[in-house]
Formats: structure tokens, sequence, C-alpha cells
């Protein structure tokens, strides 16, 4: 059977964003802990928007499920790392929440020189 995880993996595979060989091992990732989460575990999704300081206009707003999103740490650039946690944003602390059954806010930071505001949260 094919997940929402799955699909969005493909869909990235297809759109350029991941190279064949990071899709195949998120692919495999998925699959090692599809085995070992227990049935009744709910599903959760890690939310995250972008929006306008000053209008309040919405610029990204996208949910990724947290079987998903525990993967993509090894995938941002190192420069983009090092610019978001220039923010203040403690990407480790963020990743070990993914783990820690968490609901709620982590992330609320406001990019003074592009003028946005970003939030993260788990729901």
């Amino acid at each position: 059977m094919t997940t929402a995880e799955q699909m969005k993996i493909l869909q990235m595979l297809e759109e350029g964003t991941l190279k064949a060989e990071e899709a195949a091992k998120l692919l495999e990732a998925l699959e090692e802990k599809e085995e070992q989460r227990p049935a009744s575990e709910p599903g959760k999704v890690l939310k995250i928007k972008v929006s306008d300081k000053y209008s309040g206009a919405v610029k990204v707003n996208i949910g990724v499920p947290l079987g998903f999103a525990r993967f993509l740490k090894d995938l941002i650039p190192v420069s983009e790392r090092a610019r978001i946690e220039s923010q203040g944003v403690d990407l480790d602390a963020v990743f070990a929440n993914l783990d820690s059954g968490t609901k709620g806010k982590l992330v609320d930071v406001e990019d003074v020189q592009d003028g946005h505001l970003i939030e993260i949260w788990i729901e």
C-alpha cells in the first residue's frame, strides 16, 4: 500500500527536489519506521507557515507527516541550516520534539530582514 509519505517522496523526486538516492533512502527509512510503529499511533503532522509580517498574507502553509519530517533533517543544506539557526531556531531541538510526542508550537520566529513570520508546530 502506498502511503501519503511515500507519495510525497515520489512527487519530490519527480519535481527534481530530491535525487534518486535521497528518495530511496527516505523510502527505506519510512519502511523501517512503519515496521516499528505501533498500529495505534495517531497520525501527526508538522505544520509550517510563513506569512508576511505586515499584511498577514500567507506565503507558505504546508503540513508534512511526522514520519516524513523526521528524515528531512539530513536534507537541509548546511548554508540554510546556518541561516535558520542565525534566526534563533535550534533545529536539533525542533527535530528532537518530533519524537517526544509533543504537540503545539515548536518555533515562532520573526525574520526581520525579509519581513516574514515563521511558525512551526505539531498537530
